[in-house]
């Protein structure tokens, strides 16, 4: 049985239940809150034993159902499944990239049977910074990278705040991402040259295409002849070929251009699917001598071999296709090389300081 206290609009109360010797004993220290909402009442426990804390949450929760926001306890029958199958009808109908078909036809997300394990059956209610806890250790055991977790909790964040936008919640919940020793890998112009006489004949147009201009190897591979202006040096990508789905135009190197001029057949696509070039790169690199290079440090060395060479920010962000600038600057490496540059640079552009009086001094 419960004592109440409060009153019909709003109140805390305890449980209470019967020992073996029929004596009432507490089923919980915690609190539990009540209140009503156009008439239906709600109940849930506060989770915690403090009486003023408890009477605060309840206040939050009457405040926000007054205002026509769903509290916390309108939103205890919504599951897991429930904003899951939300999201994937929302990524459907926008076309989201990121939404993937299985083989048996079921729409998906790499991060998704991750958060299916570790979630199903949960309640949204529940979904919270302590939750996420958990599933951090729960990965972290089975071996996931803290990149790999991060990913599985955005996605996660995703669902809520379509949820959100559905009106079955009112707010979401901000989840701490792990930290991700983000790579700063690069290659210099010498040792391109080394990858570039390694990698087979067929794939050195696409090499030097990625290097130059810091296009994704996905969109490289989607590029038809038809996009190819040799005579203005440029490759236009088109809306749907491009990762974030906005066109734009690549310029193209005397080099390049000489490359793919002497290209007799120029019908389909230009440059080999992604896959060619992986299975090339592992004995490319060993014939460079090259240790630890991704495909993908192509692009972060466009990025910096645009910025050295004095193009803006904003154009070299158009050019790579970068509109976090964030993620566009962990992209724009710097080196030791790059600061003794600066030096000289900042040297040439001040005048000549007369330092023979201090000299004197330090005698």
């Amino acid at each position: 049985m419960a004592r109440e206290r409060g009153t019909k609009q709003g109140g805390l109360f305890q449980e209470y239940r019967k020992d073996e010797n029929g004596k009432s004993v507490l089923k919980s220290q915690s609190w539990i809150a009540q209140y009503y909402v156009d008439g239906k009442q709600f109940r849930k426990s506060t989770g915690t034993a403090v009486k003023a804390e408890a009477e605060a949450i309840l206040r939050d929760w009457m405040r926000d159902a007054e205002k026509g926001l769903k509290a916390a306890p309108q939103t205890q029958g919504l599951t897991y499944e429930d904003i899951r199958a939300d999201y994937i009808q929302y990524a459907i109908i926008h076309q989201l990239k990121s939404l993937k078909v299985r083989k048996d036809g079921t729409p998906s997300f790499n991060p998704l049977p991750a958060t299916d394990e570790f979630f199903a059956g949960k309640k949204v209610a529940d979904i919270n910074q302590a939750a996420i806890n958990a599933f951090v250790l729960n990965r972290r055991e089975a071996g996931a990278a803290n990149a790999t977790i991060n990913n599985s909790i955005a996605l996660l964040h995703c669902m809520l705040q379509v949820a959100r936008d559905n009106e079955k919640i009112s707010t979401v919940p901000e989840f701490k991402l792990l930290k991700v020793a983000h790579r700063t890998g690069f290659l210099p112009p010498a040792g391109f040259q080394k990858l570039f006489d390694a990698i087979p004949s067929r794939l050195q147009a696409l090499v030097l295409f990625l290097y130059e201009t810091g296009c994704r190897v996905g969109e490289a591979a989607k590029i038809e002849w038809s996009a190819v202006n040799l005579d203005a040096g440029t490759i236009t990508l088109l809306q749907g070929e491009t990762k974030n789905s906005d066109s734009r135009v690549l310029p193209l190197s005397s080099t390049l251009v000489t490359l793919l001029s002497a290209v007799k057949d120029r019908s389909g696509k230009v440059f080999p699917s992604k896959g060619v070039l992986q299975n090339a790169w592992k004995d490319a690199l060993a014939a460079a001598k090259i240790e630890g290079l991704l495909i993908h440090d192509l692009r972060r060395s466009a990025v910096r071999n645009l910025r050295r060479a004095g193009v803006s920010e904003g154009v070299a962000m158009k050019i790579s296709g970068h509109k976090d600038r964030s993620v566009f600057e962990r992209y724009n490496i710097k080196d030791e090389q790059d600061i003794l540059e600066a030096g000289k640079l900042l040297q040439q552009s001040l005048p000549v300081v007369k330092i023979q009086r201090a000299l004197q001094a330090a005698k």
